[in-house]
């Protein structure tokens, strides 16, 4: 094939602009909001502390861009109690509507004594049973719950529901040794080897595998008995975006008015393919289809709109720079 030359693009950008131009400034349809919980478990010591507060950063930031018209909460350090958490998802069953999403990440140890999963906190733990009540009490069943650490395998015999994606780092509540799955699930959300399918995106299913894997080649190169052996369920996880790769161009504070206005008809563009691959299910393939490839098309000039905006804003090749000698 051969490669696309600079008067190409340009012709195809402004082909794609009278095109969608319509589209662009027609008012922006509300989309499927996410609404992301992420929790910072006790570390127990200094090591497992400081590892789980660099996941939790990692979850949190990758989680913003995604959040347009939704929310991230994080919980830290003493503030990252059972009352504080179970307060917040209350406050969610008000306001999250039946479309949008949720995903709680659990960033942590966790214990298991035969009967009850308890995820370790300042002050009392929060249980499985806590979960399944909070959970159950939202209005939608776009829902993707991650714990990362020990004992967390013992959340499916509570949690697990066919439309509720589980991710946990253990099999079952018998694998109790602390974990390395959560920092292999964290650095999935920016790494590019975990897109298997080259969307510029990591779903759930993509930060599963790839955590896996790498969970299992540890175990393999130490040979060593595996203690963890990482667990999904639910039949959505390939549908539930987590992150954005870094190909798509940043939004800063620094940024004009003009580019945070296209950075966020991007990101509404992003939630509403979000929301058409979770109703994928209840819509004809064709329309499926036809619908994704506008959205996509939609994608594509507005990144091009704000790359474009980027370009005019370096300075060009040859242009005074001050400070020169005059000639």
């Amino acid at each position: 094939m051969v490669a696309a030359t600079s008067m190409e693009r340009s012709v195809k950008s402004r082909i794609l602009t009278v095109l969608l131009m319509p589209l662009l400034l027609a008012p922006l349809p509300a989309f499927a909001a996410l609404y992301a919980v992420v929790v910072e478990g006790l570390g127990g010591e200094a090591q497992y502390a400081a590892q789980f507060h660099e996941q939790v950063e990692v979850i949190k930031a990758a989680s913003q861009p995604l959040a347009s018209g939704g929310e991230v909460r994080a919980f830290l350090g003493q503030e990252a109690t059972r009352d504080a958490v179970q307060s917040h998802l209350r406050s969610l069953a008000k306001v999250v509507k039946r479309d949008d999403r949720v995903a709680v990440y659990l960033i942590g140890h966790g214990s298991f004594d035969g009967t009850e999963f308890k995820f370790n906190l300042p002050g009392p733990d929060l249980t499985g049973q806590d979960l399944r009540r909070l959970l159950d009490a939202l209005p939608t069943e776009n829902q993707l719950v991650v714990s990362t650490g020990s004992a967390s395998g013992s959340l499916a015999d509570v949690l697990k529901k066919e439309s509720r994606v589980l991710i946990t780092a253990t099999r079952s509540g018998n694998e109790r040794n602390a974990t390395r799955f959560g920092g292999d699930f964290a650095a999935a959300f920016k790494e590019p080897a975990a897109d298997t399918d080259k969307s510029g995106s990591i779903n759930a299913q993509e930060a599963f595998e790839f955590a896996s894997r790498r969970v299992e080649d540890f175990f393999k190169r130490d040979t060593r008995i595996a203690s963890e052996h990482p667990r999904i369920e639910g039949t959505r996880a390939a549908r539930f975006t987590v992150a954005q790769l870094e190909s798509a161009t940043p939004v800063r504070q620094s940024d004009s008015p003009e580019r945070q206005q296209l950075a966020a008809e991007r990101d509404a563009v992003n939630g509403r393919i979000e929301e058409l691959r979770l109703r994928k299910e209840q819509t004809e393939e064709a329309a499926y289809l036809a619908e994704l490839e506008k959205l996509l098309l939609e994608l594509a000039a507005a990144e091009e709109k704000i790359e474009a905006l980027d370009g005019a804003a370096q300075p060009q090749p040859g242009a005074a720079s001050g400070g020169g000698n005059a000639p």
